[in-house]
């Protein structure tokens, strides 16, 4: 038997050498590209770093804009305060909206929210950045703006029967209440219902005030640490003595004294609001306050029963008196009482008028049997009692004694730059400390400094005339701005399309 000769494969190694040299060619074409490309998408990465720079740096510049007096607020295009402006080799426009708005509104005079955003431009690339920034308007007057409170007393503070204090609008924010005094009991809830008619509501009080302060059968929750809003010793002094009232000074002797007979309606006239002695508006009778007057009473103020004293349509009306004030069933402000008692009033605008009593004399304010007032509030040197009595708006006395009267208070009267708002900063400065990744203890220190140097009784911004210090320089910053930022980048989109144009460039 003949055997078969051995067969080779044939072709083999010439396949794994194309193989071979079609993976080289691959690779080496692959490098090639990269090679190609690489300094572009890197001009492009530097060019981003560049614009993001840039956004930053017209962020910290808007911010540093808010520190200052600098009218922001109203000189402003639709919330832009800086169109192409130069920075580091690129541009950056900064715009401000008012962050506590539901739409996006640029901001106003009232604005303390602030949502700012820089967008920065470097060699046709856009980067932005915005962040949520906080003015806090405070200066020296601050501790004795009470608008934001609905009831504070210097001394002492009395709640009993079915007294309430309650918001006046829907959907308002925490109702503060302020005790100035550190003694033990200088808070007395009386009852169940006490406890209850300040359920929801926060204290301001001394920072060393002891566990006693608040003390009574419906103490509840103003006696736990987490309602408790203290403010720092070194801010000095908060409430009425701090508070910058009108006073009786320079009253010119007009009338010895007024009475108002029953049953008749009655416009006061502008040569009648200085009354060197007693204001008696008898049953019944109506007395009309012009608007954008100051009515002053040396001596005091008694409304009978059924009577009413009103403000004429128009700007807010001042009253200040000198002497005690006593009302009966009577009517005080621009306000339509309830159908029923206890209940909520119609109708009140306790913006147009303003109840002062001189702080240089001690005096009695007795608000009793139905009375309905619609009005601020401002009584120091005062005891002020209320029985039976609606209240719309605040109230601010050394001394208070509530039993079965409600209190309406209405937040449109805060100002945002007062001692409540003040409460609130120093409040979250604390939850920033104690959270993790917070405030660390020098950081927080440093802002209290900031705050209390801004409080400081040397410290009236207020009024100063709003022009630069130095020619077009805004050197001075002395208002507290925090700023955290919540966007950081840009348009990832335009930056992709930026990098395959320059390759698709380079490839041509």
């Amino acid at each position: 038997m003949r055997r078969r000769p051995a067969q080779h494969p044939r072709g083999v190694a010439l396949l794994l050498v194309l193989v071979a040299m079609a993976a080289a060619t691959t690779l080496v074409m692959g490098w090639l590209a990269v090679g190609d490309t690489s300094p572009l998408v890197g001009r492009n990465a530097v060019r981003a770093a560049e614009a993001r720079a840039t956004a930053h740096a017209g962020l910290e510049l808007a911010v540093a804009v808010l520190e200052t007096d600098a009218p922001w607020r109203e000189q402003h295009d639709n919330g832009w305060i800086m169109r192409s402006h130069p920075i580091a080799g690129g541009s950056v426009d900064v715009r401000l909206w008012d962050g506590s708005a539901d739409v996006a509104t640029p901001p106003s005079g009232a604005t303390t929210h602030v949502v700012i955003e820089a967008t920065a431009t470097v060699d046709g690339l856009a980067q932005t950045m915005t962040a949520n920034a906080t003015v806090h308007p405070f200066d020296g007057g601050t501790p004795g703006d009470l608008d934001g409170m609905a009831m504070h007393a210097q001394e002492s503070l009395r709640l009993a029967g079915q007294s309430r204090i309650r918001s006046w609008r829907r959907g308002s924010t925490r109702r503060m209440i302020g005790i100035a005094n550190d003694d033990p009991g200088s808070v007395e809830l009386r009852g169940a219902s006490a406890r209850q008619g300040t359920a929801g509501a926060d204290l301001i009080l001394p920072a060393g005030a002891p566990a006693g302060v608040v003390t009574g059968s419906g103490r509840g929750g103003l006696a736990r640490s987490r309602r408790q809003r203290p403010m720092p010793d070194a801010a000095g002094e908060f409430g009425l003595q701090r508070s910058d009232l009108p006073t009786l000074e320079g009253l010119m002797n007009h009338e010895d004294g007024l009475v108002i007979n029953s049953r008749i309606a009655w416009e006061l006239p502008s040569d009648a609001l200085h009354i060197a002695g007693d204001l008696i508006i008898r049953e019944q009778s109506h007395m009309v306050i012009p608007a954008g007057s100051t009515l002053r009473i040396a001596g005091d103020l008694i409304l009978e029963h059924g009577s009413a004293m009103s403000v004429a349509p128009g700007a807010e009306a001042t009253v200040i008196i000198g002497g005690d004030c006593v009302a009966q069933h009577a009517t005080i402000g621009s306000v339509q009482p309830a159908r029923r008692r206890r209940n909520k009033p119609r109708q009140a605008d306790p913006t147009n008028l303003r109840l002062v009593a001189d702080p240089t004399d001690e005096a009695q304010w007795r608000l009793l049997s139905g009375t309905v007032v619609s009005a601020r509030i401002d009584a120091p040197n005062t005891e002020l009692e209320m029985r039976n009595a609606t209240i719309v708006g605040r109230v601010a006395a050394h001394e208070i004694e509530c039993t079965d009267t409600r209190l309406w208070y209405d937040h449109a009267l805060a100002t945002g730059a007062g001692l409540a708002a003040l409460a609130r900063t120093v409040d979250r400065l604390d939850l920033l400390d104690r959270r993790n990744g917070g405030l660390e203890g020098p950081a927080m220190s440093e802002v209290l400094d900031r705050l209390i140097a801004l409080v400081h009784p040397s410290n009236l911004r207020q009024g100063r005339p709003v022009a630069p210090p130095s020619g077009d320089l805004w050197l001075m910053r002395p208002v507290l701005v925090d700023a955290q930022m919540n966007r950081f980048g840009g348009d990832t989109a335009a930056w992709e399309q930026a990098a395959m144009a320059s390759v698709d460039g380079a490839a041509q």
